[in-house]
């Protein structure tokens, strides 16, 4: 049928910092199917936000 993946884990932590905008996001994989196919370890990325025209309203 089908690969069979053990249960891995997925630890995130997100940052925005409001005075430059940056989000940065810092993700731990470690096995299942993620760590099969983006591989175990620490994976970074950063974007730059803008504020909203609109304010948010929930």
């Amino acid at each position: 049928m089908g690969v069979t993946y053990p249960a891995g884990t997925v630890s995130t932590q997100i940052t925005l910092d409001p005075v430059t905008g940056k989000l940065k996001k810092i993700e731990k994989i470690q096995g299942g199917i993620l760590g099969a196919s983006l591989g175990n370890g620490t994976h970074v990325s950063e974007e730059s936000c803008l504020p909203a025209k609109i304010p948010f309203k929930p």
